[in-house]
């Protein structure tokens, strides 16, 4: 039974860190502060209200210290729901920009995709354990170990798990990725702003160092987004329609 009581441990640890790790365990590597931004916090709460989601601050995280990367999030539960802006972003991005971002960022909230990916996440990863157990149960004897639960078998059940994980991680970025379109289409409906929406893409792109055009075949097996060229095709189709 050691793939439930491992799969049991790896699912708690992820709704954990999924719930609290934006609240609680980031603030103890990067320091938090609130927005100073006067016009863009108001433009932020706005927009955060207006979608049905009531923020508790809007905070700036010292990034800049790390990395050159940008990133923002809706984080938190309840009452400690909060928008997470790096100084990055704030530094190197437009206010429309920036609000077009958090309008994804509450596409997300709105189709609830954080507890579906989750759900199928989790449906996944019970698989996996499972059919890494059958896998494993077939062919340790042909290593000459006495059991899975040898301890020189230990790096045969890592190579197996990462073996059988490449299976089901096209299957999880496949629906990420069709949670990603859906949430840049709820950005630009909300925001009717497919220049800032581009213009925010590209600086991510460039910032990130994102593959613009990566391979198809790359795309589908690691790829969680959709890349850049199709979202700001997606943009431009969009823009077209108006």
């Amino acid at each position: 039974n050691w793939w439930i009581i491992a799969f049991g441990i790896l699912f708690t640890f992820m709704v954990l860190m999924a719930n609290l790790a934006p609240t609680l365990l980031f603030p103890l590597f990067y320091k938090f502060t609130p927005l100073e931004n006067a016009s863009l916090k108001e433009k932020l709460t706005k927009l955060s209200e207006e979608n049905g989601v009531k923020v508790n601050g809007i905070f700036e995280m010292d990034m800049s210290k790390n990395t050159k990367k940008a990133n923002a999030a809706l984080a938190g539960i309840g009452n400690t729901k909060r928008i997470i802006l790096s100084d990055t972003l704030l530094k190197d991005f437009t206010e429309e920009e920036i609000e077009t971002i958090i309008a994804h960022e509450l596409g997300h909230k709105n189709y609830n995709h954080i507890f579906k990916l989750m759900g199928v996440q989790t449906i996944l990863m019970f698989l996996v354990f499972y059919l890494s157990n059958v896998v494993l149960n077939s062919y340790y004897a042909s290593f000459g170990f006495r059991g899975i639960d040898d301890i020189a078998a230990l790096p045969l059940l890592l190579i197996t798990l990462t073996l059988v994980s490449l299976i089901s991680m096209p299957i999880a970025n496949s629906l990420s990725r069709f949670f990603e379109v859906q949430a840049d289409t709820f950005a630009l409906k909300t925001t009717q702003n497919a220049k800032s929406f581009i213009s925010a893409m590209e600086r991510l792109a460039a910032i990130n160092l994102a593959e613009k055009e990566p391979n198809a075949i790359k795309e589908f097996i690691f790829y969680s987004h959709p890349s850049i060229a199709k979202r700001v095709a997606l943009a431009n189709s969009f823009s077209k329609k108006l």
